[in-house]
């Protein structure tokens, strides 16, 4: 990723689409590492997004813990969220909402508040409610 050129709102045409031919193969590890970088970078670039969200949507289920924690951060941090919401966020959004509801025992703690900060933004909780459950989160 760090070898791409991009603007800040979105890459190459060449280069997405060599990133989305890879995440055809991209097993749940790899999908979470790019989002988790994709977001690092904020790289803004909404057909990126929509692929790795689309191929995330579909193997959501082969998602360990982490990767669920770094995808839903990921995503959150570039504003996917239930406020900005189009036809293609809403799946992604309901089968990680899901995920996190049935595994949320197992998320290690240190990612139990950046979790619930980026549920509460994907589901379009507000900002006060969303630091309230992350602060009860930590006890």
């Amino acid at each position: 990723l760090l070898g791409w050129e991009h603007d800040g709102n979105a890459l190459s045409p060449e280069v997405r689409t060599q990133a989305l031919q890879r995440c055809s193969a991209f097993g749940a590890q790899d999908l979470s590492n790019l989002a988790w970088a994709v977001a690092v970078l904020c790289i803004r670039d909404t057909p990126l997004l929509a692929g790795i969200a689309q191929h995330a949507h579909r193997k959501v289920a082969q998602f360990e813990p982490q990767h669920l924690c770094n995808v839903v951060w990921a995503f959150a941090e570039l504003g996917w969220g239930a406020t900005c919401l189009r036809h293609e966020r809403t799946p992604l959004v309901g089968s990680l909402s899901l995920a996190v509801a049935r595994r949320l025992v197992e998320v290690p703690n240190p990612g139990l508040s950046a979790t619930a900060w980026a549920m509460a933004n994907l589901i379009g909780l507000d900002h006060k409610r969303s630091a309230a459950a992350s602060k009860r989160s930590r006890g």
